[in-house]
């Protein structure tokens, strides 16, 4: 059949007509006319209800992409990286890397390792590999890369230590020191900086204090840092020597140097006046009351003086005593000072050699010397200087008192030449607060006449209250080529004059020995 628009409505009818009634005239409308239960378009077709996306696709929900992605929160590079936490090298490199020379690992133990020839200790290493930082200190340069030895020595004498070896590297500025004990406290038993050797220029040598046997030492070798330039290096290869000092008797000869043997206990090494160095003999000191002088071998025992009265000369008791400064401080008062302008006869100041000496200074400190007030002080070129009001005559050798001077103070009298200034000059300083100011006057870079190789820098300290006086020297240089042979007694202080004198009639006290940058001299009045 052909349906059209209009069939369908007259087809509903006719089928709604014919099942109205049943055979027993009951209504069956639910089982016969199940359209309206069978076709449930409305209540089957949960379009809405299961079609949920909303629910079921999860965008939000179960597509968790942002929650369970957590890029922001367990991708944590600044966190787990540790950049500037973790990756701390820069400032503990810059600090030098923890090094403690004193372990037990680093100290090498000299009797042990190395070589011996003819009785001397020879060892090669390198420092390189070490600290930069220095935990243990110098009383003669600024260590850096410490390497610590063990030394037991077998006898009871002193040692001379030495870097000035082939082993060590040519441009290597070396730092040597001995200490008692491996600690940043210990005592110093030696030291040196730059010793301008036979075969360097700034290696390190110097004889230690007398040293029980069997009891270690530690001798420390480092480098100066920093380098002062380019040239130098501050750690390198060095060969290291180590020789225990024959000890000689009284009267017997001696090396004035110090280089190859010692005098006995209570004896000093002293050479003739007027030698450089041959004929030294061990003298011993010479009592109260007994003959002393120039003609007189020997010196005045501790606390005794070389006094002159007329033609005789006897050992007797001054104004000062004498003592040694351990582990001296050296001010450097060209640094801190001011430097002196120079005055004298000739050449109208120009001339940095002898009949010069510096303008007058104002003392600035209340200074009591031979029990008089002090305001003025004059120092020469010479290495010594006077108080008072008039110059001093530039003497340039004599024994105390001088003839010519009065009121002497004489760290290193000899004959001395400055160099060009700044870099040689004379400088003065006042140092700390009242009451305890020093007054420093430093004689900086001088060379000793006819010998322009050597090189020294000393200073004398007065103290103000104390009214002592010190004597610090920082550069002892003998010089090498054409001076060398000749230089070591110009700059051990063993021709120099070396001492305080007064006034007429005052007795004056005279150093004896030699001289070190390892420990300075002290007077004291009584």
């Amino acid at each position: 059949m052909v349906r059209t628009k209009w069939s369908l409505p007259l087809a509903l009818a006719a089928v709604t007509g014919a099942a109205a009634c049943s055979s027993n005239g009951s209504l069956q409308l639910g089982p016969i006319d199940a359209g309206s239960v069978v076709d449930v378009p409305a209540a089957t077709d949960l379009g809405g209800a299961t079609d949920r996306p909303a629910t079921t696709d999860g965008g939000n929900g179960s597509d968790a992409g942002k929650s369970t992605d957590a890029g922001s929160t367990t991708d944590v590079p600044r966190t787990t990286d540790g950049g500037g936490t973790n990756d701390a090298g820069t400032a503990p490199v810059d600090a030098g890397p923890p090094y403690d020379p004193c372990a037990a690992a680093a100290v090498v133990d000299l009797n042990a390792m190395g070589t011996v020839t003819a009785g001397v200790h020879h060892i090669t290493r390198s420092n390189a590999s070490v600290g930069g930082m220095a935990p243990l200190d110098s009383a003669c340069g600024n260590p850096g890369h410490e390497v610590v030895f063990r030394y037991t020595p077998a006898t009871s004498t002193a040692l001379r230590v030495s870097t000035d070896n082939a082993g060590t590297d040519a441009n290597f500025d070396t730092v040597a020191f001995a200490l008692a004990t491996c600690a940043t406290t210990g005592m110093s038993l030696g030291c040196n900086d730059d010793a301008t050797g036979a075969t360097h220029m700034r290696t390190s040598t110097f004889t230690t204090s007398v040293l029980t046997a069997g009891t270690p030492v530690f001798i420390v070798v480092a480098g100066y840092t920093p380098p002062t330039d380019s040239m130098w290096h501050e750690s390198g290869n060095f060969e290291l020597t180590v020789a225990e000092l024959p000890i000689i008797a009284t009267g017997a000869a001696c090396d004035v140097t110090g280089a190859a043997n010692i005098c006995a206990a209570g004896s000093t090494c002293l050479a003739p006046t007027g030698s450089d160095a041959g004929g030294a003999v061990c003298v011993a000191p010479i009592a109260a009351g007994a003959a002393c002088g120039p003609t007189v071998p020997g010196h005045c025992a501790t606390g005794l003086t070389c006094v002159t009265t007329g033609s005789a000369s006897t050992c007797q008791t001054g104004p000062f005593t004498e003592s040694a400064i351990a582990t001296p401080t050296f001010l450097d008062a060209c640094a801190m000072g001011r430097h002196e302008t120079l005055v004298g006869s000739g050449d109208a100041g120009a001339s940095r050699d002898d009949n010069h000496t510096a303008a007058a200074v104002t003392i600035p400190v209340t200074v009591t010397y031979y029990g008089a007030a002090q305001t003025s002080f004059w120092p020469s070129i010479n290495g010594y200087g006077v108080f008072g009001t008039t110059a001093p005559h530039d003497s340039l050798s004599g024994a105390l008192p001088l003839a010519s001077d009065t009121n002497v103070v004489a760290p290193f009298l000899t004959d001395l030449v400055l160099r060009a200034a700044p870099g040689s000059d004379i400088c003065t300083a006042t140092i700390g607060a009242a009451p305890n100011r020093q007054f420093v006057v430093e004689w900086l870079d001088v060379s000793a006449y006819a010998a322009s190789a050597t090189h020294l820098t000393f200073e004398l300290v007065l103290h103000e209250t104390a009214n002592t006086v010190d004597f610090v020297y920082s550069r002892l240089d003998p010089g090498t080529g054409a001076d060398a042979g000749v230089d070591p007694t110009r700059v051990d202080g063993s021709h120099a004059t070396i001492g305080l004198s007064g006034g007429a009639g005052a007795a004056p006290i005279t150093h004896t020995g030699n001289i070190a940058t390892t420990a300075g001299i002290r007077f004291t009045p009584r």
